[in-house]
């Protein structure tokens, strides 16, 4: 039997969630949304995503937060972090998270 692969998308705007899941489940994958840093927390803990997709700035804080999360776990996932603010602070701060622990 083949899993399902699942994509945890952490966005702050509907608009964007609703596009991540319909290209997604064209593509087989099942999608997990969180709308803030605190549910995108809680979707972490209750079990790791096969993939992390994590807008940079939430309505309640900081997205890299939720790829640092994620990042720390045993098997981390392959994280995309997506902005519509676009600095070279925030790509640097962005690869930092991204980066496994040491």
């Amino acid at each position: 039997m083949t899993r399902i692969l699942e994509v945890l998308v952490v966005e702050d705007e509907p608009d964007m969630i609703a596009t991540y899941e319909r290209l997604l489940r064209r593509h087989g994958y099942r999608t997990i949304a969180a709308q803030t840093r605190l549910a995108g927390l809680a979707a972490i803990e209750i079990g790791p995503p096969d993939l992390l997709i994590a807008d940079l700035a939430l309505s309640d804080g900081d997205g890299l937060d939720v790829v640092r999360a994620a990042r720390a776990l045993p098997r981390p996932p392959p994280v995309i972090v997506v902005s519509g603010f676009t600095s070279g602070a925030s790509r640097h701060a962005a690869t930092l998270a991204g980066r496994l622990p040491s």
